[in-house]
């Protein structure tokens, strides 16, 4: 990550480099004047950061406590941020580029958001939309079963909760304050071609997050060493890229 400033507060490995994709893919329009909009902005990170590289950007989100605290933390003249519903933005000046970033496994209907995305941009206008692998390795060994036992409400659901509590995971993380983060979509790459297809859409790019971080007990070494995670980070950019624990893509509007 040679010469990359993060503005941000993230401090994990795995936020920054894709912090990083996204910025680079937004710096290869070779263009200040760009439309851009974040869906699902959550605390701001993101726009943020762009912004500090004098992009001007608009970030919406449902949730109003994270609007409250992408507003409460970060200020910028070509930053704004707003609660709103991604598909009440049905008109006005289309958008050189529209991020999602780690949104479309919490939609009961990604389909019809893409839709709207694929409607807002301007012709070759792109998408960088990332997700978590829905199966690699942290969706299948940690986030699935993990779901699976909170969803029966049994004494193993509360038996998990203290444990990981004990362990220092607070359940929310840096992206968002929205108290409901469950993954309801689980992508494989294949889906993501698919689902571009169907809106639109046509993926030149892709990147893989890390690969073993969130997946427990690696996880909780990890989070104590800055260098494990990028360690890991670069694991996942060796190895193929079905392996990977999320996808990073660019998705261009076909005309």
């Amino acid at each position: 990550m040679k010469n990359f400033i993060n503005h941000t507060s993230y401090s994990r490995k795995e936020d920054i480099k894709r912090l990083k994709f996204i910025q680079d893919a937004i710096i290869s329009r070779n263009s200040k004047d760009l439309n851009i909009l974040e869906i699902g902005c959550g605390n701001g990170h993101i726009c943020y950061q762009l912004a500090k590289n004098d992009f001007e950007i608009r970030g919406i989100d449902l949730c109003p406590n994270t609007i409250e605290n992408a507003k409460a933390t970060y200020k910028h003249e070509k930053l704004s941020f707003e609660v709103k519903n991604a598909e009440t933005l049905v008109s006005g000046k289309p958008y050189d580029v529209i991020i999602m970033s780690e949104v479309l496994e919490h939609l009961n209907y990604p389909d019809s958001v893409l839709g709207v995305v694929s409607n807002l941009l301007k012709p070759n206008g792109i998408s960088i939309i990332t997700v978590p692998n829905g199966y690699g390795p942290r969706e299948v060994f940690i986030t699935k079963p993990v779901q699976k036992i909170y969803r029966s409400k049994g004494p193993l659901a509360n038996t998990l909760k203290g444990f990981k509590m004990a362990l220092g995971y607070k359940g929310v993380t840096v992206q968002s304050a929205n108290n409901d983060l469950t993954h309801i979509q689980f992508f494989s790459l294949k889906d993501l071609h698919a689902l571009a297809k169907k809106n639109g859409l046509k993926i030149i790019k892709v990147g893989a997050a890390n690969l073993l971080d969130g997946v427990f007990p690696f996880s909780f070494i990890t989070k104590r060493s800055k260098a494990m995670q990028s360690f890991d980070c670069w694991v996942a950019d060796k190895v193929p890229i079905k392996w990977a624990s999320g996808f990073n893509t660019v998705m261009i509007k076909e005309n």
